[in-house]
């Protein structure tokens, strides 16, 4: 998405795997405070193809005065709306994901709340949604712990997670990774590390509701980044690749980035997959890559 597009542009725009320009309203649009000034975008997804009429665009967007809120809109919508959540507990959402006209979010509480928004006949005044309460048992949380490091507070073994739903079933899964980080807030301001150990998966059974532990994805990968993830068959995806590259079976790939001191902005990339049959971690040589402006490794999939 341009960032930089001047407020009184009629429309902001960004640009799908295919190459194709989709019109979004301009940034200026979204009813935050100041925003103007103190805010940028830090996730987006849609619904479906951006060229349909059904498209729902919505976008964690951050706010030095509140956090993080949510804002959506349909393609060729002159203005965002903002979503407003009047639960204690839900707060400063981390992470996002759309299927049809249902988007999930969640923050750093995800192993106990899940908000379901229904979009379908959402207005800028107003949105239905459900908070699911998650039930036992939880995903067990990692203790970490708080030091000072180089002026900043630091968390060792910290928990981070991305969000990926099948867009053919439904079934919504969180990948869960172990990082330290830095500390804004109570909040993760920077990945200091690669992942450590091992990823965990964990599908969405709303039923429960609860989070139930997944060890066999059975035809399934997962692409994870920080943007979300992707749910794509292995079979269908190895029919149309060379042998020499064929994807591994029951397994997650992952594409992160992360900073190793904030004090002098270097950017690496941890690229690589994790086999939950083998239980074992394979990365991707990256050549020494890094990069002293912030950067996001990411999956998409081309339309050749």
């Amino acid at each position: 998405m341009d960032q930089n597009a001047s407020p009184s542009s009629p429309h902001d725009s960004f640009f799908d795997a295919t190459g194709r320009k989709i019109m979004l309203p301009p940034p200026s649009t979204i009813p935050l405070p100041n925003n103007s000034a103190t805010y940028f975008f830090i996730q987006v997804v849609a619904s479906c193809t951006p060229d349909s009429s059904d498209c729902i665009v919505a976008a964690r967007v951050y706010n030095i005065n509140v956090g993080p809120m949510i804002v959506f809109c349909r393609v060729n919508d002159e203005s965002w709306s903002l979503i407003v959540v009047d639960h204690e507990n839900v707060r400063n959402f981390w992470n996002i994901a759309i299927h049809g006209n249902k988007l999930y979010a969640m923050n750093s509480a995800v192993v106990h709340y899940v908000i379901v928004f229904d979009l379908s006949d959402a207005t800028s005044t107003s949105v239905n949604y459900q908070p699911l309460l998650m039930l036992n048992p939880k995903p067990n949380r990692i203790r970490s712990t708080l030091t000072y490091c180089n002026g900043y507070i630091f968390k060792v073994g910290g928990e981070s997670y991305s969000v990926a739903i099948d867009s053919t079933t439904g079934e919504v899964y969180i990948v869960l990774r172990r990082i330290d980080g830095y500390l804004r807030g109570s909040s993760l301001a920077y990945s200091c590390s690669p992942i450590k150990g091992l990823l965990r998966v964990f599908k969405l059974d709303s039923a429960g509701p609860r989070w139930r532990e997944v060890n066999d994805l059975g035809d399934n990968l997962l692409f994870v980044d920080a943007n979300g993830g992707k749910v794509i068959s292995a079979s269908a995806l190895n029919n149309n690749v060379s042998q020499q590259i064929l994807v591994h079976p029951n397994s997650v790939y992952f594409a992160y980035s992360y900073v190793e001191d904030p004090r002098t902005q270097i950017y690496k990339h941890d690229v690589g997959y994790c086999c939950l049959t083998t239980k074992t971690m394979h990365r991707f040589s990256q050549n020494n890559w890094d990069s002293r402006f912030p950067t996001r490794a990411l999956w998409f999939t081309p339309c050749l």
